[in-house]
């Protein structure tokens, strides 16, 4: 059975060492290529863009003093309001 975007998600931040805590349901719907750029990110801790049915978002990977990781999906204009341009490495 396949998983499911969110059972992938947990199971890479419980490997990585960190406790699940905010999840954002935005993510259930990330094809697997977006998927894996947050994936990627959370040992570093990076606020990752993706794209969800062509839109662009932000996914905010925060890690939180208790060691949990928090993921929040903000779409790009919303983020750059928030904290000015997104600068892509």
């Amino acid at each position: 059975m396949k998983k499911t975007n969110r059972e992938i998600i947990i199971e890479k931040v419980f490997n990585e060492g960190y406790d699940m805590g905010i999840y954002d349901k935005k993510l259930d719907t990330v094809n697997q290529q977006n998927l894996k750029k947050v994936l990627d990110n959370i040992k570093y801790q990076c606020d990752t863009k993706i794209n969800i049915n062509r839109k662009k978002y932000i996914v905010e990977i925060d890690i939180i003093d208790n060691n949990e990781v928090d993921f929040n999906v903000l779409s790009l204009r919303e983020y750059e309001s928030r904290y000015g341009s997104f600068i892509e490495d």
